[in-house]
């Protein structure tokens, strides 16, 4: 038998309880708190499956209902991975994340010839570090 995992829908609860989460981010956490969750499942779902391989005895019927919801697991997980993404891009164009606000899209001007951020971000402060590498590497090859 495996060791038992801490819950990362805890830690993610208690992320969200003590960070200042805004109303317009809730779709954002929502998200968040759902990863996590099936994060946490996925182990359930791999120990159910190890029981149903190492109890031979087992009736059709068992085996049939257990397989039901294995699959009902693994579905569940395939559309968080496939859509899940996609939400959150969808959140993100919306402006409805904390990334979306402070990126170096928003609320900071940009250096038009270069295209670089000016502002004092991460997310600008970022994006200045790579073009100044950037700039060193044209120099060094011209």
């Amino acid at each position: 038998m495996t060791q038992k995992l801490p819950s990362v829908a805890n830690a993610v609860t208690a992320a969200v309880r003590a960070g200042k989460i805004e109303d317009q981010d809730k779709g954002a956490r929502n998200l968040a708190e759902r990863y996590a969750t099936l994060i946490d499942r996925a182990e359930a779902v791999w120990q159910e499956l190890e029981d149903l391989r190492g109890d031979p005895d087992q009736d059709d019927e068992t085996i049939y209902k257990k397989i039901a919801r294995l699959q009902a697991a693994v579905a569940a997980q395939q559309v968080a991975s496939d859509l899940g993404p996609k939400l959150l891009q969808a959140l993100d164009r919306l402006g409805l994340t904390p990334m979306a606000r402070t990126g170096p899209t928003k609320g900071t001007q940009s250096n038009a010839k270069d295209d670089v951020p000016t502002g004092d971000s991460p997310a600008d402060k970022l994006a200045q570090l790579r073009a100044r590498k950037k700039a060193e590497q044209v120099r060094r090859t011209s």
